[in-house]
């Protein structure tokens, strides 16, 4: 990925953090995140102690369940 620094992202100047947030550079708000989906299920592993299958449910099986629906 990006190292943090200044960069030009859907027309707006953003700070990368070395926390990995993305900040507005002219408000400093919260713009986004560079966070991956590895990093973001690795997260939800930890915090709230789940196993694969539920895992496989929240990345996969619903929202493929709520395209099909939709």
């Amino acid at each position: 990925g990006l190292s943090p620094g200044n960069y030009d992202w859907a027309g707006n100047s953003v700070c990368l953090k070395d926390s990995g947030a993305i900040y507005l550079q002219e408000s400093n708000l919260l713009a986004g995140s560079s966070a991956t989906m590895s990093d973001c299920v690795e997260k939800l592993r930890h915090l709230l102690n789940l196993n694969d299958e539920d895992i496989q449910k929240i990345v996969y099986i619903n929202p493929q369940k709520l395209l099909n629906n939709s």
